[in-house]
């Protein structure tokens, strides 16, 4: 069987990790986060990993070398454990949607997760209770500026992720069903 790759998009705190998890749980998704690829950018070269770090590790990343380490990353992933189902968390650039779409056709799905700024940020400030409202600003302009906002609005589906838990769940589950049927 061909293996189906769910990418998960949307802006910092609108619950990409909990619909990962879901996946994940329910519906036996191997889980590929691609924020792990730049934490092992990081500690290889002895750099403290923090969302500052983060941020600027991507950056430095995505403008010396584009997309093709993460994308070479996560396709060696997805080649040694040859799974069913594969959810890839938190995709940043169009160039990353083209590659994967170009590699698996139909069985590439975008999937946006969205919820509004005020919900995102109280969530993130309940992670991270130093952060202000202005750095979570700045958060989101990067994000947009490495191309989320595109990514977004070019999704195949969209999951409302203001509501609870057990609503994403639902949503989840009929897009899980779309997806089955379209194949």
């Amino acid at each position: 069987m061909a293996t189906q790759v769910i990418g998960i998009v949307g802006m910092p705190g609108s619950g990409k990790s909990t619909v990962s998890e879901i996946l994940k749980d329910k519906y036996g998704a191997f889980r590929i986060h691609t924020h792990d690829f730049i934490k092992n950018f990081l500690k290889g070269r002895g750099i403290r990993v923090d969302g500052e770090s983060m941020i600027m590790a991507s950056l430095y990343i995505w403008l010396d070398y584009g997309d093709i380490p993460l994308i070479d990353w996560v396709q060696r992933q997805i080649i040694a454990k040859k799974p069913k189902l594969v959810v890839l968390d938190s995709l940043r650039t169009m160039e990353e949607v083209r590659y994967f779409k170009a590699r698996y056709g139909k069985r590439f799905i975008l999937l946006a997760v969205v919820s509004p700024s005020q919900k995102r940020h109280s969530w993130l400030k309940k992670r991270m209770p130093n952060i202000t409202e202005l750095e979570l600003r700045i958060r989101d302009r990067e994000e947009l500026r490495l191309g989320v906002g595109d990514l977004i609005a070019n999704a195949d589906y969209y999951l409302d992720a203001s509501g609870s838990v057990e609503n994403g769940t639902k949503q989840l589950e009929i897009i899980m069903k779309h997806i089955a049927k379209h194949k």
